[in-house]
């Protein structure tokens, strides 16, 4: 899902903006009289909130916008490693043959950064400098610069689209899956993110009448975008076995027999001698595995036959099922005792808040909120407040969290009400842009809680690391669907924070009506 799709909505969520605004305009207007009369006061009240810690044991790994690749450690977080697991579309033109003596070059697998073009640079090829697009690597955390261990396997387990229990629904992946691996790998090597790896070449080749083979030019292959992306040189005979002596069988007459046949790739992070690298998050949906060969083509001219080296490619997309497989640590790190024995009664000191099957906090009023129900206010505003503990050594801060009601899984009114932005959770900073707090703004559920007549049960919140796809696909779309791909996280001052200023609370201000 990408915020495109729900741009739809927006006028929406415009008109409820435009209302409000024009009811505080009215407010404003009517207030100015009767304050000068002494007959409104404007105040705040801070209620008290209990927050603790929650690991989240698995989340769901297929059909997302983003897919994490690599090795990340943190002091605060603990480590992460996320591999892929996906399967290859079957080319039309592969039931047809490889043709007349057909012989592999290459073999590639391409994944795309995510890459910004930074104006130009240059560089020195065959001793004549030349001007080239400068690229920067984008959704990477952590050290790129420490390598970690990247290893591509023939994927052993079967990718279902339909869930084998129940066929009418589509087949849920989740995090904590295992994957067999068809052994010896593919490509084994170590790697680290690479701006500059914007080229391919590829030695064509041709048999020659001593036996083997011989160059015969050379391709130079760039993107149309000239973007850099990760370039992993797969076994080139394993292919020649599976598919270049095996296309006159049936396997390739059907996707789903060639997915039966070959089941697809495990592209596989591991830690090297450092786990503090990196973690890309990528679109694993735009990868491809592409075949470089050649093969003879024979033409008759007035019967004279001739034979022409021709250089093919044969390209299979990485998509139809595509799943992350992430695997956590928190072994030794600040997280851990948090995450181990969380204080779900008094509330926690610190919490640890990062997206990718990592970890939420949970939240709940007091009881005692009720009493306020008694008071004769007129709520203007009620935030929820959440202070960033600048102490935590991890900065890698998420740009927006989202709240949502955990007990039923449901979207919050407000969000509908005010709108997605005013509904706020983005990360805001002090006058000098340095990161200090996140807010939220339930001002339409704070005053409904407060009604005399609400004799409604308090629920309990979630605060994770947003997803576009956490936003509802519609207006009347109230469930929420928790999907996490960013691996970013933040520490928070929790309700038994020792800095009393930075405890999360919630602030109600409000217009009291004299007597």
């Amino acid at each position: 899902m990408t915020i495109n799709k729900y741009l739809k909505y927006l006028p929406l969520f415009i008109v409820f903006i435009s209302s409000i605004t024009s009811c505080e305009k009215e407010l404003e207007n009517i207030g100015g009289n009767l304050i000068n009369n002494n007959n409104l006061s404007t105040n705040k009240h801070t209620v008290d909130v209990v927050a603790f810690n929650k690991n989240i044991e698995k989340t769901r790994a297929n059909t997302l916008g983003q897919y994490l690749l690599g090795v990340y450690n943190d002091v605060d977080f603990g480590k992460i490693n996320a591999s892929v697991a996906g399967t290859l579309t079957l080319p039309v033109d592969l039931s047809s043959g490889f043709g007349k003596n057909p012989h592999i070059e290459m073999v590639i697998l391409d994944i795309p950064y995510h890459a910004t073009k930074d104006g130009n640079k240059t560089v020195s090829v065959n001793g004549v400098n030349k001007s080239v697009p400068n690229f920067k690597l984008d959704s990477i955390i952590g050290n790129k610069d420490v390598e970690f261990q990247l290893s591509v396997f023939e994927l052993g387990t079967f990718l279902n689209t339909l869930d084998p229990a129940n066929p009418s629904q589509y087949m849920v992946y989740y995090t904590d899956k295992d994957y067999q691996k068809n052994t010896p790998s593919l490509y084994a090597g170590s790697f680290k993110p690479n701006e500059n790896d914007t080229v391919l070449y590829v030695d064509r080749l041709k048999p020659i009448l001593a036996g083997g083979f011989e160059v015969y030019t050379r391709d130079t292959i760039k993107k149309t975008d000239k973007k850099p992306s990760i370039k992993l040189a797969l076994n080139s005979q394993k292919f020649k076995q599976l598919f270049v002596e095996n296309t006159a069988v049936t396997k390739f007459d059907s996707q789903e027999d060639f997915s039966k046949y070959f089941k697809g790739l495990f592209i596989e992070a591991s830690t090297l001698s450092n786990p503090s690298s990196s973690l890309l998050s990528l679109n694993i949906s735009d990868a491809t595995v592409t075949i470089y060969y050649s093969n003879d083509v024979e033409t008759t001219t007035n019967n004279v036959v001739t034979t022409t080296r021709t250089k093919r490619s044969m390209i299979f997309n990485l998509g139809g099922i595509i799943a992350n497989k992430i695997t956590r640590d928190y072994s030794g790190s600040n997280a851990q005792p948090f995450l181990a024995s969380p204080n779900t009664t008094s509330g926690d000191s610190k919490l640890y808040i990062q997206g990718s099957a990592g970890s939420m906090a949970i939240m709940k009023f007091n009881e005692n909120i009720k009493n306020l129900r008694n008071n004769k206010w007129l709520i203007n505003e009620a935030s929820l407040l959440m202070f960033i503990d600048k102490n935590a050594s991890s900065k890698n801060y998420p740009e927006r969290l989202y709240l949502y009601d955990y007990d039923s899984s449901k979207q919050l009114k407000d969000l509908f009400t005010e709108g997605p932005t005013v509904f706020s959770g983005f990360l805001e900073r002090d006058k000098d842009s340095v990161p200090y707090r996140y807010k939220f703004r339930i001002t339409d559920y704070v005053s409904d809680i407060l009604k005399k007549e609400n004799t409604d049960e308090l629920f309990k919140f979630g605060i994770k690391v947003y997803s576009p796809s956490d936003l509802p696909q519609s207006a009347t779309d109230t469930k929420f669907r928790d999907y996490s791909w960013t691996p970013k996280g933040v520490v928070l001052h929790g309700n038994q924070s020792s800095d009393v200023d930075k405890r999360i609370r919630l602030e109600i201000h409000y217009t009291e009506i004299n007597n």
